[in-house]
């Protein structure tokens, strides 16, 4: 379920690459103020960024999701200190 969760939001990611690029390079035309340029220039960069930072987020917690799952595989000791860290780092310990 990550996997098609994270390609949906590569593919928002590059659709939103796409229609921000356009958006900056419409917005650079002569006949617009500097404040519609800069609006504009926001609004291409957000479409960019905010899917991106959500494919990164997914990604970043399947990743951490797998590495724990391998570490508690291969040394269950390890696995118990990483709990122990985390439980130390939230305040629970």
């Amino acid at each position: 379920m990550r996997n098609a969760i994270i390609t949906l939001l590569e593919i928002a990611t590059l659709i939103g690459a796409l229609l921000g690029g356009f958006l900056i390079f419409t917005a650079l035309s002569p006949a617009n103020t500097a404040i519609q340029t800069a609006a504009s220039a926001a609004v291409g960069i957000g479409f960019v960024a905010v899917p991106y930072a959500l494919a990164a987020t997914f990604h970043r917690a399947m990743m951490r999701s797998k590495l724990t799952e391998r570490v508690q595989r291969d040394d269950p000791e390890k696995g118990a200190v990483m709990e122990y860290v985390r439980a130390k780092l939230r305040g629970e310990a």
